[in-house]
């Protein structure tokens, strides 16, 4: 299962350092959110770029506008869900979504960094052991599949009230997939 302990910055971000993840060129992203997980551990329905059987592929033509709809993840936040609360910053500097993860809420001690990048139309974070690449990114929520570990993914959904849903999905053993649903809730300032 996904370490979630710190959150998907521990598993879409490497260890400490820089991570370049693939580009964009052209939008690829549906309209609306394709829900991967209910949290519940139902089976996923596939996102655009996936494949039958479950197998997502990154988008290979996503643009500085599609990375630019990633505003809403902008800001601090305490996540819950796991094990013990984890905190975790996001920013955008032009194409690069900058991820922190630190293990206390007065945010001193980072633990985990990864910038996702937009190069050649792909959006992710090409190094480390772990990597992923967008598959999708609408108004609300984007999809991120892993590159190096087949079949982990997992999808940030903007909620009503600010907050952040986090779903991982791992595909286990036997192919049935496990969901673990975390939530991101804001710091306040």
């Amino acid at each position: 299962m996904l370490s979630v302990a710190m959150m998907f910055a521990a598993n879409a971000c490497s260890d400490t350092g820089t991570n370049a993840p693939p580009a964009k060129a052209q939008s690829a992203n549906a309209p609306g959110p394709a829900q991967s997980s209910n949290g519940l551990g139902q089976p996923a329905q596939l996102a655009p770029g996936a494949k039958s059987g479950g197998t997502r592929t990154p988008a290979k033509n996503l643009t500085a506008a599609d990375v630019a709809k990633l505003k809403w993840l902008v800001g601090s936040y305490r996540g819950t869900g796991a094990d013990k609360p984890f905190f975790n910053r996001y920013r955008l500097d032009g194409t690069t979504l900058k991820v922190q993860g630190f293990e206390d809420e007065a945010m001193t001690k980072q633990v985990q960094a990864a910038d996702y990048e937009l190069i050649d139309g792909m959006f992710a974070n090409p190094i480390g052991e772990h990597r992923f690449a967008a598959s999708e990114i609408t108004d609300d929520h984007v999809q991120f599949v892993s590159v190096t570990d087949e079949g982990l993914a997992y999808r940030l959904t903007k909620l009503d009230d600010g907050k952040i849903k986090a779903t991982f999905e791992n595909p286990g053993a036997d192919a049935k997939a496990s969901h673990t649903t975390l939530t991101l809730e804001p710091l306040k300032k």
